[in-house]
């Protein structure tokens, strides 16, 4: 989760962000059909982290019901409060370092939690703020990438970190974006003929590929160890 303001940053903007919206009950959309809340949120006065779940839920019209019965198209009264189809997922936030973490036997998915943050979270900013929320990438699937048989081409998009503790290169990197001012970097890489990347020799790409994996993602053309060739996109891989 990242907050872009001018007015407030560090673990007690983001840990009083989500709670507000926890508090307000504040829903976000999911899809034209689907809703989402943080249904609880506990430890927030006594711990550095906080658990609890996200439900999502249908979002049911009151017009437009087909009564079967006289076959004619009517409106149906529904409670204000009350809607159906709820499904959950348990999560761990950690404001200090703005990640939320969930778990994998959840009934609501990573996109769908993700769709739901950015909408909630979005309403629940104060003027002159924007949010983001990334799908953090697995570390497997760069080290899949980086050690290919041969790397045709990289299509790299990153957007700079809020304050992340990175490697050496990987920090270099992550500073050069925020020097330079700018909310988002894309690019293409590519091996001349038919040869191949190499981000073991080139500080600047390894740099880049890792602020990708927290901050952005990486579309790779590889050449695998069946010498075949592959497509690996990272944002499929959390």
């Amino acid at each position: 989760i990242k907050l872009y303001s001018n007015a407030r940053s560090g673990a007690s903007a983001y840990k009083n962000l989500f709670l507000n919206t926890y508090k307000n009950k504040i829903r976000g959309e999911i899809n034209k059909d689907r809703l989402g809340i943080i249904r609880s949120a506990f430890g927030a006065d006594t711990n550095e982290f906080i658990w609890g779940s996200i439900c999502q839920f249908l979002n049911i019209d009151d017009k437009n019901w087909v009564n079967i019965q006289s076959m004619e198209i009517e409106g149906q009264e529904i409670p204000k409060d009350k809607f159906p189809g709820a499904r959950e997922v348990d999560y761990v936030f950690i404001p200090s370092i703005h990640r939320i973490a969930l778990w994998k036997n959840g009934d609501v998915s990573l996109p769908a939690v993700k769709k739901f943050l950015d909408n909630a979270l979005g309403l629940a900013i104060e003027s002159g703020e924007r949010i983001e929320t990334i799908i953090e990438q697995s570390e497997d699937i760069f080290e899949r990438i980086l050690t290919a048989r041969k790397i045709r081409h990289l299509t790299i998009n990153i957007t700079p970190s809020n304050g992340d503790i990175y490697p050496d290169a990987v920090d270099f990197m992550d500073e050069e974006i925020h020097a330079m001012q700018a909310s988002q970097l894309s690019f293409d890489v590519r091996s001349p003929n038919e040869g191949s990347l190499s981000p073991d020799k080139s500080q600047v790409l390894r740099g880049f590929l890792g602020v990708a994996q927290s901050n952005g993602s990486v579309t790779a053309v590889i050449i695998n160890d069946d010498d075949k060739r592959e497509t690996i996109e990272t944002a499929k891989h959390p």
